[in-house]
């Protein structure tokens, strides 16, 4: 499919973004990111809104990718959500989608975070913007 992207399999590889195989939903989640253009913007608001918690979270991965800075609102709501797996996807996502300015955006979240794991992750992402 990578190979040979067709916009027909955005139906079915966005389904598999809820996949029980937590692989098969990255690679399909990193297929979509790296294939999908504009059009795809209206299916990717919908499921930054989407029940599935995880599809909900890999969404996230994807809009820091596409819209940069024009998604940190969107990631607003995420991180403010109580459940955990959310918080730590739109924290990923800044930190790695996001560019210089994702990760400043994610690191002022730490302040707020109150998950030990999502505390460390922000420390890791902190001690590696301060190396040399």
């Amino acid at each position: 499919m990578e190979k040979r992207w067709k916009p027909d399999y955005v139906d079915p590889v966005t389904a598999l973004m809820g996949h029980e195989d937590q692989g098969v939903r990255w690679d399909a989640t990193q297929l979509l990111k790296n294939k999908v253009d504009t059009s795809f913007d209206p299916k990717l608001r919908a499921l930054l809104k989407d029940n599935d918690l995880r599809k909900r979270g890999l969404a996230a991965y994807i809009a820091v990718y596409r819209w940069k800075s024009a998604s940190f609102p969107l990631m607003d709501e995420l991180l403010a959500d109580n459940a955990e797996l959310l918080r730590y996807d739109a924290l990923s996502a800044l930190i790695l989608e996001g560019g210089a300015a994702g990760k400043q955006y994610a690191l002022a979240h730490a302040s707020s975070e109150k998950h030990p794991m999502l505390q460390k992750l922000l420390e890791h992402a902190r001690q590696k913007t301060t190396e040399p």
